[in-house]
């Protein structure tokens, strides 16, 4: 079972920084990130997540484009797959401890400063939706969300874009905190219709305790 948490003093803080591909021709609720706590020892919770969606290439015609982010409860046990791997501790993962000098001496698997996150646990779609083969158990109501009204391609206006920010008090107790097989998804609900493209850019900060 998970550990709780009362406090973050004394937990571990990462950082996470990452871009998706140019995502095109999703269908509607399409997954384009997926965050997984595999760990039964240590919870993780979330103190600053930035989601940002811009249009790269706009759409033949008008539309709306949203973005979402869902609280997961349980992944059944398994991690999204496609898209890129941003928490394999072997191949120059996408966060770093942020309690921590940067040299040459940084280490990701130091038994005490590295992170639960093991290989596929995050993951960001490249040119289209992560796909996942059980049912994982996602809150129907996010807990960000943004919309916005793209023109068509022949509209010679300024492209489309969204920006989520959870950033709660610390001093507050109203974070997100995930337990085992626990975690969050990023969706696009609205399918993405032909000729446009989409780039979706996070950072996050969390603590492990």
């Amino acid at each position: 079972m998970s550990a709780t948490f009362e406090k973050t003093a004394g937990a571990n803080i990462f950082r996470l920084g990452a871009t998706s591909g140019l995502i095109t021709g999703t269908s509607a609720n399409g997954v384009i990130l997926a965050w997984r706590n595999p760990s039964s020892e240590k919870a993780q919770r979330l103190l600053y997540l930035a989601l940002k969606l811009r249009t790269v290439s706009g759409f033949t015609a008008a539309q709306e484009v949203a973005l979402a982010a869902h609280v997961v409860t349980s992944f059944a046990t398994a991690n999204y797959s496609g898209g890129t791997d941003l928490s394999d501790p072997a191949s120059n993962p996408a966060y770093v401890n942020a309690g921590l000098m940067l040299n040459s001496a940084y280490s990701y698997t130091t038994p005490r400063t590295k992170s639960v996150l093991a290989t596929g646990n995050v993951r960001i779609a490249t040119t289209g939706a992560l796909t996942h083969a059980g049912s994982p158990v996602i809150q129907s109501q996010p807990f960000l969300w943004d919309t916005f009204s793209e023109l068509a391609t022949v509209a010679t206006v300024q492209k489309g874009l969204c920006d989520l920010i959870y950033a709660p008090d610390r001093d507050v107790d109203h974070h997100l905190d995930f337990g085992s097989d626990a975690g969050f998804v990023v969706r696009l609900p609205i399918a993405l219709g032909a000729g446009g493209t989409v780039r979706l850019n996070v950072e996050a900060v969390w603590a492990e305790r």
